[in-house]
């Protein structure tokens, strides 16, 4: 848990980059193409910072650009986090450590999908990479 007397984006604390490390260590290094948009997505892993019970869970990262935001697909919903740390590997072996924060998952069911899938837009306020 980051302490609350302090902005938990200025100040990247050992554990959280140890944390972020961890969490890369054991992503896939594979691009997965969705044939629907030919968009690219990169396996990873989404964590709340504030809630144990949310930790290392597996998401999608839907293709990265310039913006300061990107979408996370996911099988589970998830609710509003302030302080949360996502990783995934972008090939070859470029991992992307952000910190930053998300709203509330929506449900985003396509046509022939099975099952419900969640969308979220996860906010970049920090490059953990670059301390």
């Amino acid at each position: 848990m980051m302490s609350s007397d302090k902005d938990p984006f200025e100040v990247v604390s050992e554990q959280t980059i140890q944390r972020a490390e961890a969490m890369c260590a054991g992503l896939e290094s594979h691009l997965h193409l969705d044939r629907r948009g030919n968009a690219r997505q990169y396996r990873g892993l989404l964590t709340d910072l504030d809630d144990p019970a949310q930790r290392d869970i597996p998401v999608t990262v839907a293709e990265v650009g310039q913006q300061a935001w990107v979408t996370v697909l996911t099988d589970r919903p998830f609710n509003a986090c302030d302080t949360a740390l996502l990783v995934f590997r972008m090939p070859p072996a470029d991992d992307r450590k952000y910190l930053g924060r998300h709203g509330a998952s929506r449900i985003g069911r396509r046509a022939g999908d099975d099952g419900d899938h969640y969308v979220l837009t996860f906010e970049i306020v920090r490059d953990v990479r670059k301390g």
